[in-house]
């Protein structure tokens, strides 16, 4: 052996026993080279997988990773089951307000993981939850951390030709030499990437001195190392296999706006491998955040999923919608969904860390699950467009597009519901293409009885002292303006106490139980309501150029007048105008809208047969809705009683979510739907946006 040689194994001396064996056998003559170089030939390759695990974006890329809770508050745990098919790269995910990144640093071919805070846990029948003493603790959050010595590095520094070949430079390379020395004893020995640096670590105990203890046995055994005592991280999360009982990993950041994250391992040449969540069976793209969360009420890990805008968009269609709907009303949807977490990025940041949650308080999000080959081609047609709107001010913003299941015929402005401004396409507005009526529409139209004394209760539960007495004795209110959603309710009770609740979302809040949205009517003993079956829908796309003599006959006669600019003739009876007074007209050439000058008499009332038209006109096209309006008279089933009759379920501000897919049914393309519902909005491309905003 030349001198060369006996100088680096004399160096070897230091970390021989770390490798047991390992190294020892690389080194025999004549397998060596060979050895060494399929070794690192192995690291160079999963260096390279590991870098493909990466993404990251910001204005300046065009595109954005959206950051949406799964788990948080009083739903975050101690630890969270998740699996993939091939195992998982392990990393770093920063979520900042501009900028968004997952950088990988570790692979596991452990396809069963639990992500767990790092603190001492109990175990048992498959669940970890925080241990209630160090009696009852299965795994501990204290450890032995282990660094290279200044002087073991030096020594490989000073290496002639400064040839590293053969010895260990990435102390997680150590791992199986250390783990084939202490995994008897300790159990757990595991690399940890720790404020952006990598470490070794040994042990999981319960507290300071037994952690101690087995820093001094394992500083006794091996050289060239760092040896120290690390206590439970309030940052910090653990990565167990499958049965809990061994920690694989570590990791603890240095910054606010950083988490322990994992995402699938990929095969070549394979489908694309995802997530699963345990808690929920769903399965999710993009990387799994963890961060820990305590407020003093609530204590775990929140569980965030960092995904692209497009695959988080296609993952709240399944939940929101039918799949099975028209593709219009997807692709409409899909806008609806891109738009409303576009202006809502960052809303929850400073508290969790995410831009929203994945529940109906935002968007019902279920990643992957539920999304098919029609949901993907509706958001990938629409390509991440937006609805932007412009203000009194001028400035172009994102509209916030609030939805909900249905209106029952009639949306409402925003500020009548929330009462904080809102752009003016959140207005109140005949939706009468909604057919809510349809037994198919849950809760599209529905009724409750509740007594006097059920309505006082409700009354003092909303609010304390608002009355004294033990029964409500009348009822009175008042509809926005605009809609048939009730803005404001007054209740008398029988000491004379009047309770006055304002805005539509507090109605709904007061009648808890007892309504599904605050399109409602109330009365003692009966009421009278009324509802509208949709008998048709036609979407009536109008034409620019069209001119001609006009001549419409009426019940007080012939009214002729001529026009450049009228687009429509219609024979639509006695309901062939709206709230703008254009006339409607339909012609052998086409459709067209005739602003009459004259005084053309039409009603929008219902006929003798209780059926009307009502035309909605926008701009160049108009939603014609043949009705049929139904009266009815409820009375209490025990006199006495209040009956309420209501139509539509959730706020009524926004897009109907049946309402789009009645007009998608009728032939509305994807923007004539956003119009309706949005007006006044433009459509735009996000990465367009994002890069000028």
């Amino acid at each position: 052996m030349s001198k060369t040689k006996h100088s680096k194994a004399e160096t070897k001396q230091l970390i021989l026993r770390i490798l047991a064996g390992f190294l020892a056998f690389l080194m025999i003559a004549g397998v060596v080279y060979v050895a060494l170089e399929a070794v690192i030939s192995g690291f160079a390759a999963e260096a390279q997988e590991i870098d493909s695990y990466g993404f990251s974006s910001s204005r300046e890329s065009g595109e954005y990773y959206v950051a949406v809770a799964l788990r948080w508050g009083s739903t975050a745990a101690a630890a969270h089951g998740v699996v993939s098919p091939h195992g998982f790269a392990v990393g770093e995910a920063d979520i900042q307000k501009e900028t968004r990144s997952f950088t990988p640093v570790w692979l596991t071919d452990e396809t069963d993981i639990f992500v767990a805070c790092d603190t001492n846990l109990t175990v048992k029948n498959g669940n970890v939850s925080f241990a209630a003493s160090e009696k009852n603790t299965s795994i501990g959050g204290y450890n032995v951390e282990l660094t290279f010595t200044d002087e073991y590095l030096a020594s490989i520094a000073s290496l002639s030709g400064g040839d590293s070949s053969g010895y260990v430079t990435d102390i997680w390379d150590a791992v199986p030499g250390l783990s084939d020395i202490f995994s008897i004893t300790y159990t757990h020995v595991y690399p940890a990437y720790i404020n952006g640096k990598k470490v070794l670590r040994i042990g999981a105990f319960a507290n300071y001195a037994e952690a101690s203890s087995a820093a001094a046995a394992i500083g006794a055994s091996i050289e060239g190392f760092n040896i120290s005592v690390v206590s439970p991280s309030p940052e910090g999360i653990m990565i167990l296999n499958e049965d809990c009982d061994t920690i694989i990993f570590e990791y603890t950041g240095n910054s606010d706006t950083l988490a322990g994250a994992v995402c699938a391992r990929q095969i070549p040449d394979s489908d694309r491998s995802y997530m699963k969540f345990v808690a929920n069976d769903y399965i999710y793209d993009g990387a799994f955040c963890f961060r820990r969360y305590d407020n003093g009420t609530y204590n775990g890990l929140t569980l965030i999923n960092l995904v692209g805008l497009l695959e988080y968009t296609e993952g709240v269609l399944p939940a929101e919608v039918y799949t099975t709907w028209p593709l219009e009303t997807l692709k409409a949807f899909a806008v609806t969904v891109t738009s409303f977490v576009t202006s809502n990025r960052n809303r929850r940041f400073t508290s969790y860390g995410c831009d929203l949650v994945a529940s109906s308080a935002d968007q019902n999000y279920r990643g992957r699950t539920g999304v098919n080959a029609k949901v993907i081609q509706a958001c990938e047609e629409v390509g991440c467009r937006i609805l932007t709107y412009t203000t009194s001010k001028g400035a172009v913003k994102v509209a916030d597009c609030a939805y909900s299941s249905s209106q029952g015929g009639y949306s409402v402005d925003a500020q009548a519901v929330w009462g904080s401004a809102a752009g003016s396409y959140l207005c109140s507005q005949p939706t009468m293409w909604e057919n809510y009526a349809s037994s198919s529409v849950s809760w599209g139209k529905w009724t409750f009885e509740i007594t006097p004394k059920e309505l006082a209760n409700l009354v003092k539960n909303y609010k304390e002292g608002l009355i004294t007495g033990t029964t409500v004795t009348d009822v009175s209110f008042e509809c926005a303006e605009g809609s048939t959603y009730v803005y404001s309710m007054s209740l008398t009770d029988n000491k004379g106490n009047v309770a006055n609740i304002v805005r539509c979302q507090n109605i709904n809040k007061l009648l808890s139980g007892y309504c599904h949205s605050a399109n409602l009517v109330i009365g003692k003993d009966s009421v009278d309501w009324f509802y509208d079956e949709v008998i048709s829908t036609e979407i009536i796309n109008l034409k620019v150029n069209y001119s001609g003599n006009l001549t419409v006959k009426t019940k007080d006669g012939l009214f002729t007048t001529t026009s450049s600019l009228f687009n429509f003739f219609s024979n639509l009876g006695k309901a062939s105008k709206d709230e703008s007074a254009a006339m409607y007209v339909r012609t052998s050439k086409g459709t067209a809208v005739l602003a009459a000058e004259g005084d053309i008499p039409m009603t929008t009332l219902p006929d003798e047969n209780d059926t009307y038209t009502y035309v909605s006109d926008y701009g160049d096209f108009l939603i014609v809705n043949k009705l049929k309006q139904h009266y009815e008279t409820l009375t209490a089933k025990t006199k006495g009683n209040f009956v309420i009759a209501g139509k539509g379920y959730g706020h009524g501000v926004g897009m109907s979510q049946w309402g789009a897919k009645h007009l998608g049914d009728s032939g509305a393309s994807f923007d004539q739907i956003l119009a309706a519902y949005y007006p006044g909005t433009k459509l735009a491309q996000f990465a367009d946006w994002w890069k000028d905003n």
